[in-house]
């Protein structure tokens, strides 16, 4: 216990550094983790955790989940579970984030609304509530907080994203003990015909550094994409990913590389109704 405890602890200023800012144990699923955590532009199930303005773009209900294993240690292991839902007001998403061990878990769960406002923007709410519960003896922490999205579509295949996370600074409950990132992320997708989209994401978080990510996905045949990312922080990472698409299933995967902790390997599928 007192060897993966210190292990942790070692590994978590690497671990945080590189992770999305608003929910530093979830790094993305694994379509946006193969183009290195860019998800701020896209339309999805997960956007609701990456930028809930996104579930407005939702065309089917959809359920997904999703595992990664971080740098490849057990105890930093993120099983994640999200449902898109369609309605004809707008769309719902809701998420549920597992990372951690039995001596220490951090969850999340999330639910989003997106809508279109007009033709070319969608905005978008999210409420989150966050839990980290550790050891006997060391006592829980909670907290709920909000994010906000929007995402702009001026021409037909380029669309850009904006989302903020935690804008108030709210702290962990009880206060004093650990602080909530807070921040912002802004990317743009731009589709070159149906086969390509590039895109490109920075993120800043409050008191650290700017990120910048970058990644494009390639369908080399109609039902099977190809991405590959790059990442800039206090290391750079390269990821790589591919999936299968039909109408009502999709797999991903992906795997990211940190020149010093190794490969973070993740699967995800998803079924749409």
């Amino acid at each position: 216990m007192k060897a993966t405890i210190t292990l942790c602890i070692l590994l978590s200023p690497f671990f945080i550094a590189e992770s999305t800012a608003q929910y530093s144990y979830f790094r993305g699923d694994p379509r946006s983790q193969g183009m290195s955590r860019a998800g701020v532009m896209l339309a999805d199930h997960w956007s609701g955790l990456e930028n809930p303005a996104g579930l407005a773009g939702l065309r089917k209900t959809t359920f997904g989940i999703c595992y990664s294993n971080t740098y490849m240690v057990s105890q930093l292991g993120t099983g994640a579970a999200s449902c898109g839902i369609r309605t004809t007001t707008g769309n719902y998403g809701v998420s549920f984030v597992s990372f951690g061990y039995s001596s220490f878990r951090q969850s999340l769960a999330s639910l989003g609304y997106g809508r279109n406002l007009g033709k070319k923007l969608r905005a978008g709410i999210g409420i989150h509530g966050l839990l980290i519960s550790q050891a006997t003896g060391y006592g829980n922490l909670y907290a709920v907080i909000p994010s906000l999205g929007l995402q702009f579509t001026p021409v037909e295949r380029i669309t850009f994203g904006v989302h903020a996370y935690n804008p108030a600074g709210q702290e962990y409950i009880p206060a004093g003990y650990l602080e909530i990132p807070a921040g912002w992320q802004a990317g743009v997708g731009i589709r070159f015909g149906k086969e390509v989209l590039l895109c490109f994401q920075a993120e800043k978080n409050r008191h650290e550094q700017l990120l910048c990510y970058g990644g494009f996905e390639i369908f080399l045949h109609e039902k099977i994409p190809v991405r590959f990312g790059l990442s800039s922080g206090t290391q750079t990472e390269l990821s790589f990913g591919i999936g299968f698409r039909n109408p009502r299933l999709q797999v991903d995967m992906a795997v990211t590389r940190h020149p010093v902790l190794g490969f973070s390997p993740a699967i995800g599928l998803a079924c749409s109704i």
